[in-house]
């Protein structure tokens, strides 16, 4: 059995929780300072014939977190929130603060000599487990065949919200040594 909670962060963004078992909050529900205006669109280029995401307001996302400051980490002090709330549950989903694709992008800004469009899209945040140190590797069969039903469940949502394809994005993990 899969157990699902779904919640509208301060700032707007979804937030999914996921668990084998009910899910319960132990502290609030908060947002990180949010950025300043999302800037992306793509742009098209005539070499390699294909379309670039343009996202200037990216350059000030988070970046290797000392693990004091670790935006992934259940908030333990509402001072100092991050995107996850404290409580009972395994996976953890969200929309990225920082987006390279948005739902409703609007007009594409007119650049010279450049053809553009829209950033259409979504781009969420999988969580796999509230400690930072615990990888893949460390977890039972049973809680990796959960994150791979979270996966399937927010590839269905978004197939159904007109995406036509969803595709995980390969990061490495900040060393807290």
């Amino acid at each position: 059995m899969i157990y699902r909670q779904e919640y509208i962060k301060p700032d707007g963004r979804k937030l999914w929780l996921y668990g084998r078992a009910p899910i319960e909050l132990t502290g609030p529900i908060l947002s990180p300072a949010m950025p300043g205006a999302v800037d992306t669109h793509l742009r098209y280029h005539p070499i390699l014939q294909e379309w670039a995401v343009y996202a200037s307001h990216r350059q000030d996302r988070t970046f290797l977190p000392s693990a004091q400051h670790d935006p992934l980490a259940p908030t333990m002090d509402p001072e100092n929130p991050t995107e996850l709330p404290s409580g009972t549950y395994d996976v953890a989903v969200f929309e990225n603060r920082f987006p390279s694709l948005v739902r409703d992008p609007g007009p594409a800004p007119v650049v010279a000599n450049a053809k553009t469009a829209p950033a259409s899209g979504a781009c969420e945040v999988v969580v796999f487990a509230q400690g930072a140190t615990q990888s893949l590797g460390d977890m039972s069969l049973d809680r990796i065949a959960l994150i791979i039903e979270v996966w399937e469940e927010r590839t269905r949502a978004l197939q159904q919200a007109g995406m036509a394809y969803a595709c995980p994005l390969k990061t490495a993990a900040p060393k807290w040594a």
